[in-house]
């Protein structure tokens, strides 16, 4: 099966570093996270050829990415994840360390964990072992069809690895859009910060990529008892407070709620306040989560 797969997956190389890609009928797809705001994309066969890439679209929400290169590389045909059952074997083949390990793509063997929806965007989950550079790997199935391309891992096991399934992978060709950016963007640094309304109703906001933030400012007067707090179906979010001056006042990541964070505040001094929301896990599969801030004698 590896002899099969293997010549359909390459090397993805960019200023940045180095991941892994796999070679469908529209072009080498890998991530959005790997090729996106590259100047030079190069593409890369176990037998040392190289080719420049093209990228042609990249989508955040997806997190994946479609290049064109005209270097001859055999296709891999997709297969809906949902045709298997958790348990299936799979296996992972891609390009973990770049070049310091030379020559055909790494294979790792696992399951099919699950199968997971997250806003929109339907994941392989497995157990197969993925490292730094198997971003772009291929997922595939003991028939050599492709069911995924592994996004990355979650938690420090190394057991949670996750890969975009090939139905989201059809999604992204054909251009199906998922949520689209919140009408507080930008927001991603303080200077950005969107006024939040107290005792307004909740305010649904988007961390569009991994690593995203998003900013809110607060006017607070002398004596004010307030809670700003978040709350999503789909992340652990983590809150931060900040005073004027940039101080870090507090700090929670799940005020004991699973995914949701809350701070509580007694004003001293009138001034606006800054809150700057972001997942737990850096690199973790977030999409959007509601924030607000409420008078405690309106609790």
């Amino acid at each position: 099966m590896f002899s099969l797969v293997s010549p359909s997956v390459v090397r993805i190389v960019t200023s940045s570093g180095s991941a892994s890609g796999v070679k469908i009928g529209q072009g080498v797809l890998t991530n959005h996270h790997v090729a996106a705001g590259e100047d030079q994309i190069d593409v890369a066969r176990s037998d040392g050829i190289v080719r420049e890439a093209r990228l042609v679209r990249a989508d955040p929400l997806y997190d994946l990415a479609l290049l064109a290169t005209d270097l001859d590389i055999p296709v891999l045909e997709p297969e809906a994840v949902r045709r298997h059952r958790p348990g299936d074997p799979v296996l992972a083949i891609g390009y973990p360390f770049g070049p310091r390990l030379t020559g055909p793509p790494t294979v790792s063997r696992g399951v099919l964990s699950g199968v997971r929806d997250v806003e929109g965007v339907t994941f392989v989950q497995t157990d197969a072992v993925m490292d730094v550079g198997s971003s772009g790997s291929a997922i595939v199935d003991l028939r050599g069809k492709l069911i995924g391309v592994a996004v990355g891992g979650i938690g420090s096991s190394g057991g949670l690895n996750l890969g975009v399934a090939a139905e989201s992978i059809r999604g992204f060709l054909d251009g199906v859009p998922l949520v689209g950016p919140d009408s507080a963007e930008p927001d991603n640094t303080l200077e950005q910060a969107r006024p939040l309304r107290v005792d307004g109703p909740p305010e649904l906001r988007t961390l569009h990529v991994a690593g995203d933030v998003d900013w809110v400012s607060v006017s607070l007067a002398q004596d004010d008892r307030i809670a700003v707090f978040t709350d999503s179906q789909s992340c652990d979010t983590y809150l931060q407070l900040y005073a004027a001056d940039g101080t870090l006042l507090d700090e929670d990541d799940d005020s004991g709620r699973n995914g949701s964070s809350r701070i509580e505040l007694t004003v001293v001094e009138e001034s606006t306040y800054y809150a700057r929301i972001s997942h737990f896990e850096p690199t973790g599969l977030c999409r959007s989560h509601y924030v607000a801030a409420q008078s405690i004698s309106g609790l």
